[in-house]
């Protein structure tokens, strides 16, 4: 008698300690994978959705939730387009709904199924979930008769962490798993030289010194010290590339670019002023091709000890095919203008002083206003 006692005065004055253990319950989604066919099992809570909504997958159709009469239908509507299933990037077919219940606890038990294809890559995403809140989510699994190691699942829902879709690889017609993608191969990597020549090759035109220069050599009919201004480039990269890598030795301070319109400048003065001055306008080209120079590879950052030579390689030959391709546009365009009379002592000066300003304003420029 003391035990049944004991009980009956627990029930009494305790009686939340004696209440059943409550089981948590969540939705959840099972699709049997049956090769051809893919089965879905579904049991969700209505009453989560809106009693009344235009569903936008099914022609905006109004699906009302409260009304017993019309229930069954609309819940149809709703579950034919609650999943889209794709396969290999193709719809899979049209959702087919075999067996639909409904609780008085505004439960709904379905099973729905659509066609499959052994081997494809299966992606299901859930547009119901756009009428439901953002905190929802649906627990889902995925098995196959043939073999139930499939191993995916997950939480399916709107927001982070749940996924936004559901993606697997079907099983083969025997039941084994399909063989991965193959990975694209690999590109081949560029070697140093090539990269240092197609990123050089455009030098002269980006950095307009070296058109300003060629220009006034050529409208003051000394081509010849082009040549030296090649010369000279190659020959300082080398010099300061070499001391680089051997010696650690560059350049200590940046060149400021409104810097390198100096010597553009003094090349006009001097070419205009004093043209039979061959030395001296040979001495200031020299010093224009050292500075943009050092200018230049102080914008190319140098590669490792083993790669010097390569990059050495690319940066020269890239520089000077890139100025031959300046001096094939402007030597003929020279030639041209050189056939009217009074050209070269009227308007070529002329010509030389606004490539001069420009030398020195478009650096100023891009200094004060970016």
């Amino acid at each position: 008698m003391k035990i049944p006692a004991l009980l009956f005065l627990a029930a009494v004055f305790a009686p939340t300690a004696l209440q059943a253990d409550t089981v948590m319950s969540f939705e959840k989604l099972r699709i049997l994978d049956q090769g051809t066919r893919l089965v879905f099992h579904w049991s969700f809570a209505f009453n989560q959705l809106p009693p009344t909504f235009v569903l936008r997958e099914k022609n905006s159709e109004t699906i009302v939730l409260n009304d017993p009469q019309t229930l069954t239908r609309n819940l149809s509507d709703l579950l034919s387009v609650a999943f889209d299933v794709r396969i290999d990037g193709q719809p899979a077919g049209p959702m087919k709904i075999e067996r639909l219940a409904t609780l008085s606890s505004r439960t709904c038990t379905v099973v729905m199924s659509c066609p499959g294809r052994p081997g494809g890559h299966v992606v299901v995403r859930a547009p119901f979930l756009d009428y439901l809140p953002d905190t929802y989510f649906l627990y889902f699994e995925i098995g196959s008769v043939k073999n139930l190691g499939l191993g995916t699942y997950g939480f399916l829902g709107r927001k982070h962490p749940y996924l936004p879709e559901i993606a697997y690889n079907q099983l083969r017609s025997d039941g084994s798993a399909a063989a991965p993608e193959p990975l694209p191969p690999l590109a081949k990597p560029e070697s140093v030289s090539s990269a240092s020549f197609r990123a050089e090759i455009r030098t002269a035109w980006t950095n307009d010194n070296w058109l300003y220069l060629c220009l006034i050599l050529l409208l003051l009919r000394m081509a010849k010290r082009i040549l030296l201004l090649l010369l000279s480039i190659v020959l300082c990269w080398v010099l300061l590339c070499l001391l680089w890598v051997l010696a650690g030795f560059k350049v200590p301070w940046q060149i400021p670019p409104l810097l390198l319109g100096l010597p553009t400048l003094l090349l006009c003065l001097v070419a205009i002023k004093s043209p039979r001055r061959v030395g001296l306008i040979t001495a200031i080209t020299l010093a224009a091709g050292i500075l943009n120079a050092c200018y230049d590879i102080q914008q190319v950052p140098l590669a490792s000890v083993d790669q010097a030579l390569p990059q050495l390689t690319g940066l020269s030959l890239g520089f000077v095919v890139g100025l031959a391709l300046v001096l094939l546009v402007l030597v003929p365009l020279n030639w041209e203008c050189q056939k009217y009379p009074g050209f070269r002592t009227e308007w070529a000066p002329r010509i030389c002083w606004v490539v001069a300003a420009l030398a020195l304003l478009s650096p100023a420029q891009k200094y004060f206003f970016g």
